[in-house]
């Protein structure tokens, strides 16, 4: 009897042990946050315990670096400190999830996650519901409901903030990519895609092209007070928080029901005659910024091609669309239904506008960038869309004409602003003045680049790319400078501006990528690569994001996933700028892939450290002679430059090139320094992430 006890005993225990290791582990980040096996909700005390298990529910890895959470919970705490705090709160965690029955958390010394098998997450939910393009009842449900996203958790740490806020919006705009995909698809019954405006709408209340299509079909269906409640609550949205008015498309399709509703336009009466084509514009807070450049998109003339291929240069107009407002230094708006209407100053408006005709494989596309106010034209190109692969191959064409879009604008807008006074400048084109002065290597222009940048803060507190680029200027000026340190000041205020640039507009990449940076120059590296990969998930259409991210991977030692950037990058922009090859050449080298490094210094820009880069390429390359012609070269520019407190010498150089670069792994490190003393270079003394408050001077 007692050997069967005990079998029954064992089976019992192992009986148990499956039931908990199967237990299906609900976590709600929507909202009032809560984890739950079934009806049982498991309490976590503390804040950051909840925090923690938040943060791995969003993520799409299934374990995380413990370094990450350090950095995310703990920044402003000592290392050990930090790591002690989250050893505590892994503790917390593991003890209340054991006593609930579930046993899915993984830990190691390296690594935290949470088993995938028997996990359901609300976020991740609505996420494939609206892969599958469906609305999850929480959309149905909720108004805003990403700003509810771990709600209350802003306040846990300046780091965990500047994470949590741009993944709000990434998470959003890939929802409503998601949703409007679907609700444009006119296969779609008529009660699904009301179900999608309003569910677009209700993430977004802005946004127009949802608020039409409810109207629509409301008006289709007889509810002519719920079409026009639609767009009342559209119209006080618009008035109340961005003081502007709907766009003319919206106006007309709301005078055209009330005409029809008066019995004044039988035309008007039938419900297809209210049909527009769907224009995606940004027509959210995008739009609300009388300081950004406007690009209005002009009607693309396809009168030369046959009626059956003209769907081809509207879907291409449409997909443009979407990818140009994805960039955030302009405002996207549709062409305005009169001359008077735009509200727009003549200098702050670029136009595109695009015609087609036929040729022998397919449609040309001719596109052109004007300057209304001069006349004058700053770009064109000339595009063949064919109906063979149109579909598979749309998006990595609008991506790369939306990349050029967004050098050529800038570099027009510049050409516009050059003869005007200061004063009369917008904050937009002060602060693009303000990079073009960035772009010279003469220590004064760097100056008055930053007094530009802090006049910006002082004028316009709210306008974020100024914060963001005087924290790019402080983590560029120890490169750019021969001589000059990285210091702890310059640190600390680039990170405190580009975290206020992400406070101020969590989705603007740029700030996600100087904020990237910063974190890099402080040595930071895990949270240098959360906010590069935040910055790539909110602009994956801009190559200059994804090879400027690479390298800060580079740096961070995750070259895997910077060589792949780098060949994603170019995918988007197969026509690389000078400074772009420059990037590639530091990637290729930190990776050992010295011939690929080579091939990408023969069109780099010239930049203050590039000749020492060459030497270590070369001379891991065994081209000694081009080795120490490249360090003969460095020594040479170096000296006629230098800005360093330290009198110049060989010795000083190579000191200032090995301190420029914060390189987390001491084996890359290594192999640069290497490169050097193979070059012939002096490098007596030098170990990895050594650090000379000496020679901090600016």
């Amino acid at each position: 009897m007692a050997v069967k006890r005990a079998i029954r005993s064992v089976e019992a225990g192992a009986t148990a042990r499956t039931e908990r290791r199967a237990a299906q582990l609900a976590i709600e980040v929507f909202g009032n946050f809560a984890v739950k096996i079934g009806t049982s909700e498991i309490l976590l005390g503390n804040r950051k315990s909840r925090a923690v298990v938040g943060y791995l529910a969003l993520s799409d890895r299934p374990r995380e670096a413990r370094e990450r959470l350090v950095g995310l919970l703990w920044s402003d705490s000592e290392e050990e400190k930090a790591r002690g705090s989250l050893r505590t709160t892994l503790h917390e965690i593991r003890g209340a999830f054991h006593a609930a029955g579930y046993e899915g958390m993984l830990t190691d010394k390296l690594q935290i996650g949470l088993r995938p098998e028997g996990l359901d997450v609300d976020v991740k939910a609505v996420l494939a519901e609206a892969r599958a393009g469906r609305p999850h009842r929480l959309l149905l449900e909720r108004e805003r409901l990403f700003e509810q996203l771990l709600a209350g958790f802003e306040d846990l740490d300046p780091a965990f903030r500047s994470w949590l806020l741009p993944k709000r919006q990434a998470l959003q705009d890939r929802v409503l990519r998601d949703l409007e995909m679907a609700m444009r698809d006119e296969s779609v019954p008529q009660t699904r895609q009301e179900a999608l405006a309003r569910a677009i709408v209700n993430l977004d209340p802005t946004h127009e092209e949802a608020a039409r299509t409810l109207i629509r079909i409301r008006y289709a269906e007889g509810d002519i007070g719920g079409a026009l409640g639609t767009y009342k609550r559209l119209w006080d949205v618009l008035t109340e928080e961005f003081g502007e008015e709907p766009l003319p498309v919206t106006k007309e399709l709301i005078a055209k029901i009330k005409l029809a509703q008066d019995g004044s336009d039988t035309h008007s009466s039938s419900p297809g005659a209210l049909r527009t084509a769907p224009i995606l514009l940004a027509g959210s807070q995008q739009a609300t910024s009388a300081s950004r450049l406007t690009v209005t998109l002009g009607t693309f003339d396809a009168a030369a091609v046959p009626l059956d291929s003209r769907y081809l240069v509207q879907e291409f107009r449409r997909e443009l669309i979407a990818s140009l407002v994805r960039f955030r230094e302009w405002v996207v708006r549709d062409e305005p239904a009169g001359p008077q209407s735009s509200g727009v100053p003549p200098d702050h408006e670029v136009v595109l506008d695009g015609g087609a005709y036929l040729t022998k494989s397919g449609v040309r596309l001719v596109l052109t960038l004007r300057d209304p106010a001069s006349g004058s034209y700053l770009w064109s190109e000339k595009l063949d869309i064919s109906p063979m692969g149109w579909w598979a191959s749309q998006q990595s064409v609008v991506q790369r004409m939306a990349s050029a879009l967004n050098v050529h604008i800038s570099a027009g807008r510049l050409a516009t602003i050059a003869r005007k006074s200061e004063a009369s400048l917008s904050a937009y084109d002060l602060w693009l003045q303000g990079q073009a002065t960035m772009r010279s290597f003469h220590e004064a222009d760097w100056h008055k680049a930053a007094d530009i940048f802090r006049n910006l803060m002082s004028r316009v507190p709210l306008f974020a790319p100024s914060y963001s680029s005087l924290a790019q200027l402080h983590n560029s000026i120890h490169v750019s400078h021969y001589g000059v340190f990285r210091d702890q000041q310059r640190r600390d205020e680039a990170l405190q501006c580009a975290r206020e640039a992400v406070r101020l507009d969590p989705a603007d990449s740029r700030g996600l990528l100087s904020l990237g940076w910063s974190y890099l120059m402080a040595e930071q590296f895990q949270q240098a690569v959360i906010n590069f990969e935040l910055a790539i998930e909110l602009n994956e259409n801009d190559p200059w994001t994804m090879i400027s991210a690479a390298l800060g991977f580079a740096f961070s030692g995750g070259q895997d996933t910077s060589l792949a950037l780098v060949e994603k990058a170019r995918t988007l922009s197969p026509a690389l700028s000078a400074a772009h090859w420059g990037y590639e050449s530091r990637v290729f080298a930190l990776a050992g892939r010295y011939e690929r490094a080579a091939q990408a210094l023969a069109h780099a820009a010239q930049v203050p450290a590039l000749p020492a880069w060459s030497a270590v390429i070369f001379a891991h390359l065994d081209r000694m002679s081009d080795a120490r012609e490249k360090l003969e070269l460095f020594y040479g520019r170096s000296q006629s430059l230098w800005s360093g407190a330290v009198p110049w010498s060989k010795e000083a150089a190579i000191k200032w090139f090995l301190h420029a670069f914060p390189i987390k792994s001491e084996k890359e490190w290594e192999r640069l320094q290497r490169g050097l003393q193979l070059a012939g270079a002096p490098v007596p003394g030098l170990r990895h992430r050594f650090w000379d408050v000496k020679c901090t001077a600016y």
